[in-house]
């Protein structure tokens, strides 16, 4: 090629080329080093390379984001020492051929590099490589691939002289800006498609009956458990459809359930979940009774785009249905209070350990191995209530000033003071139920009151019951129900079951739960026990 020649812009066939290079192609700078080679060749250049701003690259370390650092090269054979300078390197705006590009809006070549006016930052590595012109060139198309930031700067060298070639500036900055929006759509499919075969190998392994219906109610797809409950094949299901008078659908109490009112049909319509349990005919022309329940999938449009109904066949499980929800429920109660009310003796027993190591002082043990005893009989009285279904166990006479004091070396106070009124009653309760009750006030009390605050524990008026009082901030009156509420916390890093379990143990009882405010503006709670509050 002679002196001052220039080399037309990419073929027609390059974007095809492209698009194989990108089919394996696994981050966007590999897809740029691709599309590199191919402009490259295409185009007889020996060097390729593309900067990216460094707030688009998470390998830099430039506060400012004002910096053009590398992102991609290709280098014909016999210029990896180029390449090697040039990785070396990064750009401010207007800062050699690649800055000055940057700042501005328009293609900028160099016939000779080494020419006193080039202000090539670069000049003796390329002198070094024999590269002779170059030409860099804006790319201020934005693309999904590159990031938040638009502006992007090819440049391209060659050890031929080369005259200025807008054609080749503009195909090349297009094709660059096509990779982005091709690697865009590939990695979109390729979510997709993983997707979809994370979905089904989701529901090939889950052992409930699950069946997928598209935006129309038409079946996607069923697993194995699905087709085993029901006894067709999504195939048959789809034929059938969810309508079909076969089906014979009704309510659990034999009532008539309209297309609307089933919960599929509610899902699709409203976008939320639905469930209901209900009664079908199979193609066996057995009766079966399930507990059907479809979540949506809703698009960013906030469209319903699928609804997923996961059921289970309770027909043979109904008779002992009500015993079984009993035992769940005492179960799951087991398991939450243990979680919640072991945290406070927990962390008594580690403040007296440590005291121990601090001062050389085993006495601080004896303390420890209280609290250690009274998490043993929280743990195995709860665990006898689970086993047996019950709320509550025994009920016997119960000093209220001991299972205060008991409950409170339980709690971790840090410099709260406790004040106890001498007129406490005795009342008849399970001792381990009643003491979950008084350590979670006593707990809600130091934690919303504060490390200082002042915990008052009195007796309520004719030996009715008891009331714990702080000094706190207090409870705003329309929020002072919704703190009964399971999940409702306001502080700390608590699960929010604490005043949950209040209520839930004083109901067992037959007592009644009340909370307003203290004398001194705090929170006061009032356990009714042996009387009804007053109106």
């Amino acid at each position: 090629m002679s002196d001052g020649s220039t080399v037309g812009p990419p073929g027609a066939d390059l974007r095809e080329s492209v698009l194989y290079a990108l089919a394996d192609a696994e981050t966007f700078e590999e897809a740029l080093e691709r599309t590199l080679a191919a402009i490259c060749r295409a185009g007889e250049w020996e060097y390729g390379e593309a900067w990216l701003p460094a707030s688009a690259d998470e390998s830099t370390t430039d506060p400012s984001g004002d910096r053009l650092v590398l992102a991609a090269t290709w280098a014909q054979e016999g210029y990896e020492a180029f390449a090697a300078a040039t990785a070396a390197v990064s750009f401010r705006r207007g800062e050699g051929l690649v800055g000055r590009v940057w700042a501005g809006s328009d293609a900028e070549w160099l016939t000779d590099l080494s020419a006193d006016d080039a202000g090539f930052v670069r000049v003796d590595a390329a002198r070094e490589s024999g590269l002779l012109s170059g030409v860099a060139i804006p790319l201020p198309e934005s693309t999904d691939a590159v990031g938040p930031d638009p502006v992007a700067v090819l440049g391209f060298f060659t050890a031929t002289p080369r005259d200025a070639d807008p054609a080749f500036a503009s195909a090349a900055a297009e094709m660059v800006a096509e990779t982005g929006r091709l690697f865009a759509r590939k990695r979109a499919v390729d979510a997709v498609a993983e997707e979809r075969r994370l979905l089904e190998a989701v529901l090939d392994v889950t052992p409930a009956p699950v069946v997928v219906y598209d935006a129309t109610g038409t079946v996607e797809s069923v697993n194995e458990a699905a087709t085993a409950a029901i006894g067709l094949d999504a195939a048959g299901m789809r034929e059938r459809g969810r309508f079909d008078d076969r089906w014979e659908i009704e309510t659990a109490d034999g009532d008539p359930l309209t297309d609307a009112d089933r919960p599929i049909s509610l899902a699709l319509q409203t976008g939320e979940p639905a469930e209901r349990r209900l009664r079908a005919t199979m193609p066996s022309g057995e009766r079966r009774t399930f507990d059907l329940r479809a979540s949506p999938v809703v698009g960013d449009d906030g469209t319903v785009e699928h609804v997923v109904a996961a059921f289970s066949d309770v027909t043979e499980s109904l008779a002992y249905e009500r015993d079984l929800e009993a035992r769940n429920a005492a179960l799951g109660e087991f398991a939450s209070v243990v979680s919640h009310d072991l945290r406070n003796p927990l962390a008594v027993v580690e403040g007296y350990i440590d005291l121990a190591e601090e001062t050389g002082d085993v006495s601080h043990l004896d303390a420890a191995r209280t609290a250690l005893g009274r998490m043993d009989d929280l743990t195995q009285g709860l665990l006898a209530l689970a086993r047996s279904g019950q709320v509550i166990g025994d009920r016997r006479q119960v000093a209220l000033s001991d299972a205060v004091a008991e409950s409170w070396a339980s709690v971790e106070t840090a410099a709260a003071t406790l004040v106890v009124a001498e007129d406490l009653p005795a009342v008849e309760a399970d001792p381990v139920r009643l003491g979950q009750l008084i350590e979670n006030l006593l707990a809600n009390a130091v934690v919303h009151a504060g490390e200082t605050a002042t915990v008052r524990v009195e007796a309520l008026p004719d030996g009715g019951g008891f009331a714990v009082a702080d000094d706190g901030p207090g409870i705003a009156v329309e929020r002072r129900e919704a703190v009964f509420a399971p999940g409702n916390s306001s502080g700390g890093d608590g699960a929010g079951l604490g005043l949950t379990l209040v209520r839930t143990v004083a109901e067992a009882h037959g007592w009644h739960v009340s909370v307003g405010e203290s004398v001194a503006g705090g929170v006061r709670f009032e356990i009714w026990t042996d009387a009804a509050p007053p109106e």
